[in-house]
C-alpha cells in the first residue's frame, strides 16, 4: 500500500483503484479509514454486498 501511494496513483502504469480483500475481522475497515485519513483528495469506499456496507458505513465517513 505504501509503495502504491508513493508511487502517486493515476500517475504512469500506477492505477487509480486499491483493492483491499480479507476476511471478515481482519482490520480492513481500520487501514482504509487510516489511509483515507493520509490521503489529499477525494477517497471513495465500495462495498461486494449490502451487509458489508452497511458495516463499513457505520465506521466510515460515507456520502452516498
Amino acid at each position: 500500500m505504501a509503495a502504491w501511494l508513493k508511487a502517486k496513483p493515476g500517475r504512469g502504469n500506477t492505477p487509480l483503484v486499491f483493492r483491499l480483500f480479507g476476511y471478515a475481522g481482519t482490520g480492513k475497515t481500520t487501514l482504509a479509514k487510516h489511509l483515507a485519513q493520509g490521503v489529499n483528495g477525494k477517497v471513495l469506499f465500495a462495498a461486494f454486498t449490502g451487509k458489508a456496507f452497511t458495516r463499513a458505513a457505520k465506521r466510515l465517513t460515507v456520502v452516498v
